[in-house]
C-alpha cells in the first residue's frame, strides 16, 4: 500500500513520465496505478448536475437518521422503505413528480455510510419465531418426552 501510494505521488509530480516507468522504480503494478490516478482525477473534478435536487441537506440528514434508527432497532431498512420516505420529504417542498427508483440508487452510492444486504425474507421469520421462551418450552416437551418413555441416555447402546 505504501508503494503504491509512492508511486501515485511520484507520477503526479513527474507528469511526462510514463506510468510504466513508476511501476518499476516502486514494483508496483501499472494498471494499479492507473486506476489509481483515475480515481484521484474523478474525486477532484467535480459533479455535473444539481439542479434538480430533489432532497436539501437537512432532509438528506434526517433520511439517514431514519436508516440510522431502523439499523439500531435491529430491522433495518430496506430500499423501499427509504424510497418511500423520500419520495414523501420531496413532495413537502412543491408537489411535483417522486423520484425514479435510478436516483434512489444513485443516492445511496453517494451517501458512502450506507450499503444495501440482501438477505432471504424468511430468514426475519425464522430469526423472530426463536426467542428463549420458544427454546425453553421445547426442551421441557423434550424432556417430558424422554421421561415418557423412560429413555436415560441420548443412545441407547446395548
Amino acid at each position: 500500500m505504501v508503494r503504491l501510494a509512492s508511486a501515485i505521488e511520484w507520477s503526479q509530480e513527474n507528469p511526462t513520465e510514463k506510468v510504466v516507468t513508476a511501476g518499476r522504480i516502486f514494483d508496483v503494478k501499472p494498471q494499479s496505478i492507473r486506476i489509481a490516478l483515475k480515481r484521484t482525477k474523478r474525486k477532484d473534478q467535480k459533479a455535473h448536475g444539481g439542479n434538480n435536487k430533489i432532497l436539501s441537506d437537512i432532509q438528506s440528514e434526517a433520511v439517514q437518521a431514519y436508516c440510522r434508527e431502523q439499523y439500531e432497532a435491529g430491522l433495518g431498512a430496506t430500499k423501499q422503505m427509504v424510497f418511500a420516505a423520500i419520495s414523501h420529504l420531496s413532495q413537502e417542498q412543491s408537489p411535483r413528480k417522486p423520484p425514479s427508483w435510478r436516483w434512489l440508487q444513485t443516492w445511496l452510492k453517494a451517501n458512502l455510510p450506507f450499503h444495501t444486504i440482501t438477505t432471504k425474507p424468511i430468514a426475519r421469520n425464522r430469526v423472530d419465531t426463536h426467542d428463549e421462551k420458544d427454546v425453553e418450552e421445547w426442551f421441557d416437551k423434550y424432556r417430558a418426552t424422554l421421561a415418557k418413555y423412560g429413555i436415560k441416555r441420548e443412545k441407547n447402546s446395548t
